[in-house]
């Protein structure tokens, strides 16, 4: 995985970016194996079936997730009526979807990952996810098992961010596939404007 531009301490930890990046890796995986076209268009993601490993490594070393994240909104997203206790503990764990393939583990294990951040690193679930700080507050006082719940409510698969940007994912691509690194870190750079614009244009949302 290339070494990522934003993992000094104290903005974000070392560690962090590698799990992101380890993600990051899974989400392409899954997203050439079974991503609909619409996602990134059929030419793009073309491209990134044909990818190789090492294409791919470089694609995920971001410090940000090349996924999109988000809480569920309006009534089906309400907190009081997502699982608060549930006894015996064989309801807490019940499957909530059956076998219904790769994309629900994926996305229970990036809200496992959101939850971690949450408890030990707001800052970075900010950075990293995208999410609300009045979010993370939340998430943070989740017990283990309800995340099951709340990835149970999350549209799958998870589109990429910032699909509609004209740039974003053709350079990433493109410069991947060609080897072009210094071009690449550009395009990864590129992201974390993307990521900052995004904060600045959404305010913090505060907790209920």
């Amino acid at each position: 995985m290339t070494q990522s531009y934003l993992s000094n301490p104290p903005v974000l930890a070392a560690g962090d970016v590698a799990l992101v990046g380890r993600l990051n890796r899974d989400y392409l995986d899954l997203l050439s194996g079974t991503g609909p076209h619409e996602l990134l268009g059929v030419e793009l993601l073309g491209a990134l079936r044909q990818a190789d490993a090492g294409m791919r490594d470089a694609i995920a070393g971001c410090s940000y997730s090349l996924f999109t994240l988000r809480f569920p909104e309006g009534a089906a997203g309400e907190w009081s009526a997502l699982p608060q206790v549930q006894d015996p503990a064989a309801h807490r764990y019940s499957a909530l979807t059956g076998d219904a393939g790769t994309w629900p583990a994926f996305i229970t294990t990036a809200w496992f990952f959101a939850w971690h951040l949450s408890r030990n690193s707001p800052l970075s679930a900010r950075f990293m996810l995208w999410l609300h700080p009045g979010h993370a507050a939340l998430l943070a006082d989740f017990a283990p098992w309800q995340l099951r719940h709340l990835a149970a409510l999350q549209p799958s698969p998870l589109p990429p961010r910032w699909q509609s940007n004209p740039c974003f994912w053709p350079d990433l691509i493109r410069f991947a596939r060609n080897h072009q690194s210094l071009r690449l870190t550009a395009a990864q750079l590129l992201g974390v404007q993307l990521l900052a614009a995004d904060i600045e244009l959404s305010p913090p949302r505060t907790r209920r």
